[in-house]
């Protein structure tokens, strides 16, 4: 199998200077747990995050407080990965911070298929129509580099 447990400090989140490199990378695959190493390759990331801080640095204050957004505080990053022993696409959601004593949160779904990968990054909303968020859709843009499925996936998707 293309997964095992590794030490908390060997994580690495590939970047987009990784992408379409084979590599050995520590996934969560839930909150609260240990990582695990994955043999896979790095197809793909999209990212929320801003240089610049909100309104909350004009008050003094130098990371947001509960319930404020300011995407250079928190910020929310898609991964997509290709794990050849396994035969599936992995789909790696990190929600980030750098606020004191908050933590990282995270997410990681295995799916059989390119379209699968395109459905699970899609959003919903209410009764509003589906959509690919930034993060999203730019993860599946670069994917489409490295992976023929990711690429006719998201050519012939049937959202924006």
């Amino acid at each position: 199998m293309s997964v095992r447990d590794v030490a908390h400090d060997a994580l690495h989140l590939p970047d987009s200077d990784d992408a379409g490199r084979e590599g050995i990378w520590a996934i969560y695959f839930a909150d609260n747990t240990a990582p695990r190493e994955v043999s896979a390759k790095f197809l793909g990331l999209g990212s929320s995050h801003r240089v610049a801080h909100t309104e909350h640095v004009d008050f003094g204050e130098p990371f947001a407080r509960a319930g404020e957004r300011c995407r250079a505080c928190r910020w929310f990053e898609t991964r997509i990965y290709w794990l050849p022993e396994m035969r599936r696409y992995l789909i790696y959601n990190v929600g980030q911070t750098v606020v004191p004593n908050e933590s990282l949160r995270y997410k990681a779904e295995l799916v059989v298929s390119p379209f699968e990968v395109v459905e699970v990054l899609t959003t919903r909303r209410g009764s509003g129509d589906p959509f690919l968020s930034p993060p999203a859709a730019h993860a599946l843009a670069m994917g489409a580099n490295f992976d023929e499925g990711i690429r006719e996936a998201y050519v012939n998707r049937a959202i924006a």
